[in-house]
């Protein structure tokens, strides 16, 4: 699975976790929503800087962005 895929599936995966809408996530990190859409859907190409900004916005290390099905896993465990 390529990076971005990765990316998306854990971004909505944790943000439907902790009860999140897009729109929170958005203001948040001070993105358009639609770019959040974008993202969780694998359409866009994501930065550094803006994992960086949703890892904080969702209270997670941007490490378990990019590893596939790692809040699946580290999920259970919590």
């Amino acid at each position: 699975m390529a990076l971005r895929e990765n990316v998306a599936g854990n971004v909505r995966a944790i943000r439907l976790a902790r009860g999140m809408r897009q729109k929170d996530v958005a203001e948040l990190t001070d993105l358009p929503r639609s770019y959040i859409t974008q993202l969780e859907k694998g359409d866009v190409n994501i930065t550094v800087e803006t994992i960086e900004r949703i890892a904080v916005a969702l209270e997670v290390n941007p490490l378990i962005l990019l590893i596939e099905g790692a809040w699946r896993r580290s999920d259970r465990n919590q």
